[in-house]
This record gives C-alpha cells, structure tokens and sequence, in this order.
C-alpha cells in the first residue's frame, strides 16, 4: 500500500504556488513548456479554487473579462488544449460546464498541503509541529500574481495562516525559555507586516523577556506610528495594555534595592530617547539631563533608572535623591546620605565622608533638580567620580554640571501643532497633545513606591 502512495505521489501533477509558480509532471520540471499564458493562468485559478475545480462562465470572467461569450468560448478551449498538452489529457477535463484540475486525485498543489498542515499543528499546539509548518514555507503565494482578484482571497487565507502558526511557536519557545528563537521567527514577519497588531503584540513579548526590554518598546513605537499613519487610530486595546504591562512606570520589575516612584500614566514619544540614554550609560559614569522646567527631565531620568534597575546591574541599588526641598546651597550630601539611611561622620568632609561609605559599593545614584544648589553637586559628583568607582550619576538639571567625564544631554521637547495645520486630525497624532489628553483624564497621579528587594539601610 505504501509503495502504491509513493508510486502515484511519483508520478502526479504536482503544483508549486507558494514563493513562485512551477509545476512537475511526473516527476519532471515543466516550466517552460507552456505554449499559451492563459494556459498557464487557467491551471494556477484552478490550483487555488475549492476542490480545484470551476464553472467555465466564471473561469470567462476572471481570464477574458472584455471579451464576448463567443470570444471567451473560443480563449478557453485553447487554454484547455494548452493545459492538456503540458500536464495530461485526463488532468484538465471539462464536465458539464464545469473545469475540473485533476478529476483523478493526482494533482497535488502545496497550498492545500501546508494549509491542512497548519491547520492540524494550530489544532494540536505542538510545537514541534508548528516547527515542521513553519519551514514549509517559501514564500508568498503567487507573487507574480499579486494584484489578481481570483488570487487575493486564498493569498490572505494562506498568509493568515503562517502569520498564527509563527506566533503560536514563538509564544512555545518563549514559555520554554527560548525567547530569542521567538524573536528570530517573528522578527522578519513583523518587518513584512507592519501593522499587524498580533504579531508584534509576540513580538514585544519576546524581545522584553530575551531581556531587549528597549528593543521591545521601540517596536510598540513603530507599530503605533504606522497604524496612525494607516488608519488614523491608536493600537488595539490589547496591545496597549501589553505596552502598559511592560513599559508603564517601568514595566520590568527591579531586582535590586530601590526608592523610584511608580508612575501610573504611559511614557509618551520618548521610547527612542531611553534606547539612546541606555547607550549613553556605556560610556560615562555622570549623564546629566538638561533642559527647561517642565521638559520631562525628572520623568525620563526615573524611567531610565527603572529599567536600569531591572537589569540588576547594581548590586546595591539604584536610588533617587531628590534636591527640590534642599534649600538654595544646602548641604546635598545629606540628602545622598539620608536617601541611602548612612550616617555622615563629622570629622571629614562631607563629600569624603560619603565616598568613603560609598566606595565599593555597585550603586546609581539619580540626583534630581541640581539648578539650585550646583555649587555643592559640583564636588560631591567631582569626589564620587574619582573615588567610587562603581557609582553610577545620572543628574537633572536646567544647566549642566561641567564636571570633569559628564556627558550633558538636552532633552528634546515633544513635538508641537505645525503653523496651519490645527485640525483636530493633525492635533490627535501629535506625542504632546496625546500626553496633554492623558493627563488631563485624570491619570496623572504618581505613587510612591519602596521596592527594597532587601534591607533599606
């Protein structure tokens, strides 16, 4: 029984339409065998209808829709005689009105083959099923034919298909822990589909638990840019709460000691800001973010060290001191020391006597609204840098601190309405007006939280 199937599997018509059109006959390549093109159409329109077969009057239609009913009589009986004579007399038959490719069974086209694949790996959610799926593919259906009617409904039912099989086994691998395999497989195809919420929605998932949180939330700023720009929309609830579940108030969890404030409103228009600030922290030991009252700083500073704290970098904890209520030159390392529950000995310096206590320790300091009292931040950073020399500074100020290593970055302000263009369309898509909207729906409100993950000394 075994040898027949593979006998007449051997000499079948078999039908390729997925990444270009070919065909074998018995084994045999016959692309260039075809005399006529609308022979060659007829085949692929027969290859993709339901049980590959269709109606002559409907078959006029689609090939000959300008011609008249004798003209197209006329077309379709050299289009059969065409097919016959490349694929077999008895493989393109005409019954009753109706044009039937391979009334014998032995046409095999792979569009069926992977769709009844895909269907029984998605049923079953085994991965190693969807694995053999996901390798079946090689390409889109039919690219040479992208803009014909008969073709885009099975195109989009096939291209469906590989699209929920890609993200079921990424979602697999990642509940194993191969998350970046999950990112490799979703990557290409978000790049193909760029508005395709479900995949990216995978794809985010992936990236932030291969541990490229940043990478992640770039994506959701892409996507969130493009369907803008295509449907005037914001994403799907979904995938903003997936963005809120990972990115809002530091979406990954610290797992060092740590004082920062949970925000409870999303992190408008500076994912790209955070990506480079993260690289930034490669190459200097003091970032100071400058710029005007009101541009963000603090906020960015805080969403910085969140998800700095996420990466458990620093041993001993990242910590937001916080200068606002330090009076005009008051002494800024107690405000360090008391953030950090030391205690400053008397008889040296202030700056020494920190640094001392901080020496050795794997810490990141965020030292919030420095503009006031500069004159005592300038030393306390001078010391810290020369001596502890695993202390990380990222400071906020109008101004920088022109300390010896800092790198200043002037944080940019969120984009405003162009000159003439106010409409409420143009307002909508704009980063400043969406986090205007948001805080004024009263999702404002910043609560303090103490994530120790240990003893706050």
């Amino acid at each position: 029984m075994a040898e027949r199937v593979i006998e007449t599997m051997r000499r079948a018509v078999r039908i390729f339409t997925l990444g270009g059109f070919a065909v074998s006959v018995d084994g045999v390549a016959v692309d260039r065998q075809w005399r006529l093109r609308k022979a060659k159409t007829l085949v692929k329109v027969l290859a993709l209808a339901p049980a590959h077969r269709a109606h002559r009057d409907v078959l006029g239609e689609q090939l000959w829709p300008d011609l008249e009913p004798a003209g197209v009589a006329n077309n379709l009986h050299q289009a059969l005689h065409s097919a016959r004579a490349v694929l077999g007399q008895d493989r393109v038959v005409l019954r009753d009105d109706v044009v039937i490719l391979g009334p014998n069974d032995d046409v095999i086209v792979d569009v069926d083959d992977y769709a009844s694949a895909a269907g029984a790996a998605l049923s079953s959610g085994d991965p190693g099923e969807l694995r053999r799926v996901h390798e079946m593919w090689r390409g889109d259906l039919l690219p040479e034919d992208l803009y014909e009617d008969w073709a885009a409904a099975r195109r989009e039912h096939v291209a469906g298909l590989r699209v929920a099989v890609a993200v079921k086994l990424a979602d697999a691998l990642v509940e194993r822990g191969a998350a970046s395999d999950g990112v490799a497989i979703l990557e290409p195809i978000g790049l193909e589909r760029p508005s395709d919420e479900s995949v990216h929605r995978s794809l985010i998932s992936a990236l932030v638990k291969a541990g490229r949180r940043w990478d992640g939330a770039g994506v959701y700023e892409r996507l969130r840019r493009r369907v803008d720009e295509e449907f005037g929309l914001p994403p799907e609830q979904e995938t903003i709460e997936l963005y809120r579940r990972f990115f809002v108030g530091g979406g990954a969890q610290p797992t060092v000691p740590n004082n920062l404030p949970l925000s409870a409103t999303s992190f408008v228009g500076r994912q790209g800001v955070l990506r480079d600030l993260h690289s930034a922290l490669e190459r200097t030991r003091l970032l100071t973010l400058t710029g005007p009252g009101g541009s963000g700083k603090t906020r960015l500073a805080i969403e910085l060290a969140y998800s700095r704290a996420a990466t458990g970098r620093d041993r001993d904890g990242v910590w937001l001191v916080e200068l606002a209520g330090v009076g005009r030159g008051g002494p800024v390392e107690s405000a360090v020391a008391s953030t950090l529950g030391l205690a400053l000995r008397r008889e040296r310096g202030a700056p020494s006597a920190l640094a001392d206590q901080l020496a050795g320790r794997r810490i990141m300091l965020v030292i919030d609204n420095c503009e006031h009292v500069l004159a005592n931040v300038l030393p306390l950073t001078a010391v810290l840098l020369k001596r502890c020399a695993d202390v990380l500074i990222v400071a906020t100020s109008r101004e920088p601190l022109e300390v010896p290593g800092e790198l200043a970055w002037r944080v940019p302000s969120l984009e405003l309405p162009p000159a003439g263009f106010n409409t409420p369309e143009v307002l909508a898509r704009l980063e400043s007006v969406q986090l205007f909207v948001e805080r004024a729906r009263g999702r404002s409100s910043v609560r303090p939280r103490w994530n120790h993950c240990g003893a706050h000394r």
